[in-house]
């Protein structure tokens, strides 16, 4: 998959803005995040790319500070040194089963840079525990639309990836798990 197309589905799934998400793709290959297309070749995404542009556009904190924000994310590490670049990479190859996922979700707090990723009722928290009595600025992916996002990266239609999760949660998507 190229980054156009990738980028199409993130903002598809995300309800996100094209343009923004493009531009934060761009800024990741200008600073060597992603490949960078050479005349007319166009490189194909790994899915550790697909991680590093779905990174970009969850975390996105203004174009200039697109390279830190990967980083930062990216390295976010359990308390047994799982890392949450590594963790939304298998999800995106398919190597974590989704039903483990679809009725969880990805959850990510922005300052102070945390993400929580809810797997069969259980709670994986990358980076440090907040108070429970702060304020914090978040992203929420829900399990469906990050199961979708998993499904078309790996080469699904649209229609494919939404029966996918049809089968998996024995419903249509709704607002509460949105694809």
């Amino acid at each position: 998959m190229v980054r156009s197309e990738a980028v199409a589905i993130v903002a598809r799934l995300l309800n996100l803005n094209p343009g923004r998400c493009a531009a934060l793709g761009q800024r990741a290959a200008e600073d060597g995040m992603l490949p960078v297309a050479r005349g007319r070749a166009v490189p194909q995404l790994s899915q550790r790319d697909l991680a590093m542009l779905f990174l970009a556009c969850v975390t996105d904190n203004g174009l200039g500070r697109v390279p830190q924000s990967i980083r930062e994310f990216s390295a976010l590490e359990t308390e047994s040194g799982i890392e949450l670049s590594d963790v939304i990479t298998n999800i995106f190859a398919g190597l974590v089963e989704p039903a483990a996922y679809v009725r969880g979700g990805l959850i990510f707090r922005l300052r102070p840079a945390g993400a929580t990723l809810i797997v069969n009722d259980v709670r994986l928290t990358f980076g440090a525990a907040v108070p429970e009595d702060s304020v914090s600025t978040s992203v929420v992916v829900p399990g469906a639309t990050l199961a979708a996002l998993a499904f078309e990266f790996r080469g699904y239609s649209r229609s494919e990836a939404e029966a996918e999760i049809v089968r998996l949660i024995g419903a249509k998507p709704t607002a509460a798990n949105a694809v």
